[in-house]
């Protein structure tokens, strides 16, 4: 029982196989075939092939112990079960996986062209599945050792040629298959050890690198960790200086199994992947292996794109160089798929780029995705076709160019399209993608019922919360809890105070998993989500709970430095300088809006240095702080005076265009208090309001409550000026009177013809 048990659990279910045992066990303690089969019909949910497969070599011990009639009472039992199962005896006995592993064996000796053995391979799928995997192991045990040295390693490398095979054949149970594949290459390290044959040992090492990184059982986690320790094994045989190509190859590997990486530190992991990718570019050259060093630029670009270290900034310029360089060899006639799959990644990284305009960065990043589609479609790869319908469903839901309203139907539209393919059952995890981002989307809408809306879009989350459990996907299940506490903060339907609660709860289990040694940027974006959540609260006492709003966002800006993350950085400051203005702690709210606007310029970030602008602008002069009154109006004036090149929604029109006389309004008085009458005058013309200007001849305009000479003279230009212009606008009024009343000839008859 120990031997089937050892041989078993290498590759099988142990607890599976350790109930096959003691259940083998049980029978054969029976005085009577009859309590016997009262055993199997109490376990009878879990009698499967593979019990009947157990039976059998139990059996075949019994037999070689001399026990032939308890070898022959179990394989009677054997049959009969699996009579009751419907399995055939002569079709799925031990004898039958074992001779389809020697017939398909001596085809590949033969022809090990995939044309020829996959035929073969499709017949018989139904045997590839993990009793075949235990076929093999026990097979080849027994096997390689009574062959001639020569025989052995022929054999082994026929066992190989069928694990690529297996791995490579696409039909049949993918489960099933890696497993036959991995026992395979285990087997075949058996022949081909590291002493007598190190080049071949390291391929197998490699080979069970590459199975480990397909595998369907196991967790995920441990199986990247095995594929980390078989390729560092390969390394120690593929040295750059006696294998170059191998060394680099296997460089490039074990960077994408540590990118992918789960267990350890994810920013470690990243910089360690980084790491391989520029040591294999060492050795490939794009003038002698352009594809392969295509791959290693396209890898260099995904984990850049996901570094943690080092700033922001940087990191994507690189990403993007990275993506671009790939293109060089990637075109779309010789490499299509390749191509495609870089327009991709370029443009979900142009949609969260920081250089340059994020408008135009939006727009490249919807460009690469509908070249994606060229090549991507439903009928040729719907689930890549379905991928990129969400990326664009992203898009459009943060795009600025366009009416918002519209941008955002049609990224309702898009998460649909996706839908088509994404269904629950084929496809979970990327259906509660789907419904994530609707839920972004429906929480947006401004089409329908704004209520109604958000309601919708807390169904979609907790939809994809059916899918995103916290043991099966932990990140995805936080970043879904974030998104109900933003969304919970501004619910209309429910009451107000007790919405603000549920969004600090789901705050509070979104960290829970976002902790800031593994997940630091994420661990950061929920204290903001935190700060923001306790500064709208209503329960408690509002002294209190706006302190501990302030302690969430000092917390965010331990991860949100000025050189790492600016835009954040810079959003938090804003925060804060609200926050300090209630509490009366004034210092400190005028220096947090004045750092903001040292990264939110109008060239740069122009709505939010229009927003930044005028909290500083507003609290300053309320405060009568006319330097800081100065200093804030005029960077928003500059962003609204701009606003022609960058607004083109009428919900972007409608917060830039919300009281603007009121700054310059402010900006004049704040000019004059501080006897800069000329540029007071400068802000009056730009306004280009009556108003503003007749304000200026207001005594109580001024602390002396004198008009000075010099606004004077210009309030006596600018009402000449005005006069003028009433004279030429009634003079044209007149000429277009006269125009309308003068008589209209009519056309002759050859003219109408």
């Amino acid at each position: 029982m120990n031997v089937l048990k050892s041989q078993l659990a290498s590759h099988m279910d142990e607890t599976k196989i350790q109930t096959y045992l003691n259940t083998i066990a049980d029978l054969l303690r029976c005085a009577t075939h009859a309590e016997a089969m009262d055993i199997v019909a109490e376990d009878k949910e879990w009698i499967d092939e593979g019990f009947l497969i157990a039976l059998e070599q139990v059996a075949g011990n019994m037999a070689n112990q001399s026990r032939q009639l308890t070898a022959d009472w179990l394989l009677n039992l054997r049959n009969e079960l699996a009579a009751s199962l419907g399995v055939q005896a002569s079709s799925h006995t031990w004898q039958a996986y074992e001779t389809f592993l020697v017939d398909v064996l001596e085809a590949i000796e033969k022809d090990r062209d995939p044309q020829v053995i996959f035929p073969y391979l499709a017949a018989n799928q139904d045997k590839l599945n993990d009793t075949l995997a235990y076929v093999l192991q026990v097979w080849a045990t027994n096997i390689l050792p009574q062959l001639k040295e020569i025989l052995a390693q022929y054999t082994a490398g026929f066992i190989v040629e069928f694990s690529k095979l297996v791995q490579m054949f696409e039909q049949g149970n993918p489960a099933g298959r890696m497993e036959i594949a991995i026992v395979g290459y285990q087997v075949a390290a058996t022949v081909f050890t590291r002493d007598r044959f190190p080049y071949e040992w390291g391929t197998t090492q490699t080979n069970l690198a590459l199975a480990f990184s397909d595998r369907v059982r196991g967790e995920k986690s441990h199986n990247l960790e095995q594929v980390i320790y078989y390729y560092n094994q390969a390394l120690e045989e593929y040295t750059r200086d006696r294998f170059p190509y191998d060394w680099a190859k296997t460089q490039r590997n074990i960077g994408v199994a540590y990118s992918e990486r789960i267990s350890g530190n994810p920013e470690e992991n990243l910089e360690l992947a980084i790491y391989c990718y520029n040591q294999a570019l060492q050795e490939i050259r794009r003038d002698l292996c352009s594809e392969t060093w295509a791959k290693v630029q396209n890898s260099l670009g995904l984990a850049y794109s996901k570094r943690l270290r080092g700033q922001q900034t940087d990191n994507q310029e690189l990403a993007i160089h990275h993506y671009n360089q790939a293109l060089t060899v990637y075109t779309r006639d010789r490499f299509p798929d390749q191509w495609a799959k870089v327009q991709n990644h370029l443009g979900n990284l142009l949609g969260e780029r920081i250089c340059g305009k994020k408008a135009e960065n939006q727009e490249q990043a919807i460009h690469h995705y509908k070249q994606a589609l060229k090549q991507f479609t439903y009928d040729g790869n719907p689930k890549m076709w379905a991928a990129i319908q969400n990326n664009l469903g992203i898009a459009y839901w943060e795009r600025i160019l366009g009416e918002e309203a519209e941008n955002l139907e049609l990224a309702i539209h898009y998460c649909n399209q996706a839908l088509q393919v994404y269904k629950r059952d084929l496809f979970p995890e990327m259906w509660a993608r789907s419904q994530k981002n609707l839920g972004n989307v429906w929480c947006n809408r401004i089409h329908g019922n704004a209520e109604e809306n958000i309601e919708l879009g807390i169904q979609c989350y907790n939809q994809a919360l059916e899918i995103y459990t916290r043991d099966r996907f932990a990140y995805e299940w936080a970043i879904t809890h974030n998104n109900l506490g933003n969304t919970f903060c501004r619910r209309i339907r429910g009451e107000k105070a007790e919405n603000i609660e549920w969004a600090i709860h789901y705050h509070q289990q979104a960290l829970s998993v976002y902790t800031r040694d593994r997940f630091p940027h994420e661990w950061a974006n929920t204290q903001s989500f935190l700060g923001n959540a306790w500064c709208d609260r209503i329960h408690g006492k509002r002294k209190q709970n706006l302190e501990l709003a302030i302690y969430h966002y000092n917390q965010a800006l331990q991860e949100y430095t000025r050189d790492r993350f600016p835009y954040d950085w810079a959003k938090t400051q804003n925060h804060l300088g609200n926050i300090y203005k209630p509490l009366q702690r004034t210092p400190e709210a005028i220096k947090a809006f004045q750092l903001a606007l040292e990264i939110y310029t109008p060239k740069t970030f122009p709505l939010e240095s229009l927003m930044a602008g005028r909290y500083l602008g507003n609290f300053a002069f309320t405060m009568g702080l006319w330097t800081e009154t100065i200093q804030g109006f005029a960077v928003a004036i500059e962003a609204l005076e701009t606003s022609s090149s960058w607004v083109t929604s009428k919900t972007q029109k409608s917060k830039v265009l919300l009281n603007p006389l009121d700054m310059y309004e402010k900006i004049v008085q704040a000019h004059i208090n501080q006897g800069l009458f000329d540029q007071a005058i400068q802000y009056a013309e730009r306004s280009h309001s009556p108003m503003v200007v007749r304000l200026m001849g207001t005594q109580d305009f001024y602390c002396s409550a004198e008009i000075p000479v010099k606004v004077q003279e210009f309030l006596q230009q600018y009402e000449q000026k005005q006069q003028k212009i009433g004279v030429a606008q009634r003079r044209d009024k007149v000429r277009t009177a006269k125009k309308q009343k003068a008589p209209i000839k009519k056309s002759s008859s050859k003219q109408r013809k």
